[in-house]
């Protein structure tokens, strides 16, 4: 199994326009991984079952370059990690975090595996890596060389250049030249993985625009019908304004003014009451925060700006009112 897909691998390396090309147990965020006890050599051993757990996947060479995860310390899996060779594994920030805190590098310790009298070499530490999903906690993470301990169904990644669909035939041909009988199957791109990962979050996001839309909706013909109503109501004191030298301008000011403050004092009172609830979604925030300043400011200015549109047709309506009669009605 090792040496198949070393063959087809080999070849999809010397396609142009690959940049990358490596295999894994399970892509991030399939929710798929392993999990198993170790021992750390030098500390009290645990009883059976009590040690402690980390996930761990079985990758080739190439893997962290492919997907973009960067090296924190150390060194990747090389064509020197293979099965006869010293065992090899590759961990996470949060997996040196958690087992030797304090520690600034972590290469070189041994790991003693679960089930296994082999101990393996930490050779290098790697960013973290979301498995379940970009709202779940990353996991402390080893990742194995594949050579030292291969498998079947491997899911193999192609970092290129071209065009994903291109890519997809080039794979297949790839295959079938090392063995034709081996399916080459679910062919996505790691966009459509993250897609499908946050697909409850998009529906949810979605949902949360449309009834963020009626509101907004909502907001411009309250606003409106209000200041229309006082308006109304204040049409002969608008007649004594002009009576008195008001200009046009000032009425209009004048009404767009009150609808503003109407609106400023509803968007503060709404700017608290977003923060509070905003706590409540952030499961479907990624790469900001519920009191996002940007986003807060900006749902401000919209807001107002709708305020005082809503606001503009009364206060047109109130500056051409008929002076003799506001003042013949009273």
């Amino acid at each position: 199994m090792a040496q198949f897909y070393d063959n087809v691998l080999n070849r999809l390396r010397e396609t142009p326009g690959v940049e990358a090309a490596a295999a894994a147990g399970a892509l991030p965020l399939s929710g798929s991984a392993n999990t198993s006890n170790f021992h750390l050599p030098g500390r009290p051993a645990e009883p059976d079952g009590q040690g402690p757990t980390s996930r761990w996947e079985r990758v080739t060479p190439g893997y962290f370059r492919a997907l973009g995860i960067p090296l924190k310390a150390g060194r990747e899996f090389e064509a020197r990690d293979k099965e006869g060779a010293p065992w090899a594994v590759v961990v996470t920030e949060s997996w040196a975090r958690t087992f030797f805190p304090g520690e600034r590098d972590v290469t070189g310790r041994l790991v003693q595996l679960g089930g296994s009298e082999k101990q393996a070499t930490i050779i290098g530490v790697v960013g973290d890596v979301h498995h379940d999903g970009l709202d779940e906690p990353v996991q402390p993470t080893m990742f194995l060389a594949y050579a030292q301990a291969p498998e079947g169904g491997m899911t193999m990644i192609v970092h290129s250049s071209g065009e994903a669909a291109a890519m997809t035939g080039v794979v297949r041909e790839a295959v079938r030249a090392v063995d034709p009988t081996i399916p080459v199957y679910d062919v996505s791109t790691m966009q459509e993985q993250v897609s499908r990962s946050i697909l409850a979050q998009r529906l949810s996001g979605s949902m949360i625009g449309v009834f963020a839309l009626m509101a907004l909706a909502l907001a411009t013909v309250g606003v409106y019908g209000l200041i229309a109503y006082s308006v109304a109501e204040r049409r002969h004191e608008i007649g004594i304004r002009l009576a008195l030298g008001a200009q046009a301008r000032d009425v209009r000011r004048l009404v767009v003014g009150q609808g503003v403050r109407l609106t400023l004092t509803g968007v503060v009172i709404g700017l608290a009451g977003a923060i509070i609830v905003g706590r409540g979604l952030r499961n479907m925030l990624f790469g900001v925060t519920a009191a996002h300043v940007p986003t807060l400011i900006s749902v401000s200015a919209i807001l107002l700006g709708v305020a005082a549109l809503a606001s503009w047709i009364p206060a047109r309506r109130a500056a051409r009112t008929d002076l003799l009669g506001a003042l013949r009605g009273e």
